[in-house]
């Protein structure tokens, strides 16, 4: 099974949220993995995932970063969120420790 569908089922992506995942996942393997040189031309991607609580925005980031472990590139990339509570469920930081403000 690809890759990204089986971390997909995995995680039980509702609609919105595959949406999100597969635009993220597909920038990271197109440009970095495959090195297509269309997508390693364009700019870098620019996504910010908001909703209320319990829209799942940590369920894609945790997905998008079973993508990026596969691959051998979980140590490329910090995630960064608002509230120290929103920065540990995704291994991360809060966007002012992360940008050093």
């Amino acid at each position: 099974m690809q890759l990204k569908a089986k971390i997909a089922r995995d995680f039980q992506l509702n609609d919105e949220q595959l949406i999100a995942f597969e635009i993220i996942a597909s920038m990271i393997i197109f440009r970095e993995i495959l090195k297509i040189p269309e997508w390693i031309a364009k700019q870098a991607l620019v996504m910010n995932l908001t909703g209320p609580g319990g829209t799942g925005k940590t369920h894609v980031i945790c997905a998008v970063q079973k993508v990026m472990e596969y691959y051998g590139m979980d140590h490329t990339y910090q995630a960064l969120a608002p509230t120290g509570n929103a920065a540990s469920l995704v291994n991360g930081k809060t966007i002012h420790s992360g940008l050093n403000i």
